[in-house]
């Protein structure tokens, strides 16, 4: 039994349960189109980037001080925001 049809049984033992009305599957089993799939991991990898570059400048604005380890001294930063 697929997923499609697993759901559909779900709501026809809800609609009788409960008197609502019988409702059609939620999920079709189409296949996703390469296309937007690639899309999809392109969204989502730019996305990761820059809250990785955001979250970068936010660190530093919650220290008040931009310091590498290895290199000795501070750099004392103001970021708007």
């Amino acid at each position: 039994m697929s997923f499609s049809q697993l759901m559909h049984t779900f709501w026809q033992v809800y609609a009788r349960a409960f008197g609502a009305a019988i409702r059609p599957p939620l999920i079709t089993e189409t296949p996703m189109n390469a296309r937007y799939q690639a899309l999809m991991i392109g969204h989502g990898a730019t996305v990761l980037l820059v809250g990785i570059c955001v979250g970068y400048v936010l660190a530093f604005n919650l220290l008040g001080e931009l310091r590498f380890w290895p290199i000795p001294g501070a750099w004392d930063i103001a970021i708007p925001g």
